[in-house]
């Protein structure tokens, strides 16, 4: 584990929280750590036919798209 992230050394900076420790191990995404592929990793069902028919019709919704307009303009860099 790499110095400052295992909250034990002194530095008041340390991450506390074991899940939030775990995203910035360096290490996570490699056997035996992980038991698969970064890539296979994740909710199979979320690939459904009727999934991805509903993601797909978010991204024509326009009360969707008016508040991704929104917070884009909110957000920009100009």
């Amino acid at each position: 584990m790499d110095p400052g992230m295992d909250g034990q050394d002194g530095e008041e900076n340390a991450i506390q929280s074991e899940g939030l420790r775990f995203v910035f191990t360096a290490q996570r995404d490699q056997f035996p750590n992980n038991p698969c592929p970064y890539y296979d990793d994740g909710n199979p069902d979320m690939y459904s036919e009727e999934n991805m028919k509903k993601r797909n019709d978010l991204k024509k919704d326009p009360i969707v798209k008016e508040a991704i307009d929104e917070f884009m303009q909110e957000f920009s860099r100009n």
